[in-house]
């Protein structure tokens, strides 16, 4: 059995010999940097953003939920503001295919090709 094991390591290419690890050696990769102080502190800081902000969220949600008066007043004034939003980004869009157009005519009658 070991002849065999000789002729397939013989038939390998010595690049090939020279990648592989020798057989009961762990692969170790490259060592991943120590947290520090200031990844903690940032860690820290985005968990405490994040759990104010759900616990804002929860509470408006709540509140809402107990006033169906102001919520439907609240409601009605968000979709007209969604609206009016919709509008502006629509005419934006036309604005923006005029001058993408416009810069397309450019191009083509500005640049030389070389033949």
């Amino acid at each position: 059995m070991s002849e065999e094991r000789r002729s397939e390591t013989s038939a390998q290419s010595p690049a090939q010999t020279q990648t592989q690890p020798p057989t009961g050696t762990p692969v170790v990769g490259p060592a991943l940097p120590e947290p520090t102080t200031t990844n903690r502190k940032l860690i820290i800081a985005i968990t405490i953003g994040v759990v104010i902000i759900l616990a804002i969220t929860i509470g408006i949600i709540v509140l809402l939920y107990n006033n169906p008066g102001p919520t439907a007043v609240i409601r009605d004034i968000f979709i007209i503001v969604l609206a009016v939003v919709s509008f502006l980004i629509g005419f934006l869009m036309l604005v923006l295919i005029i001058q993408l157009q416009s810069l397309i005519a450019l191009l083509r009658n500005e640049i030389i090709l070389p033949t």
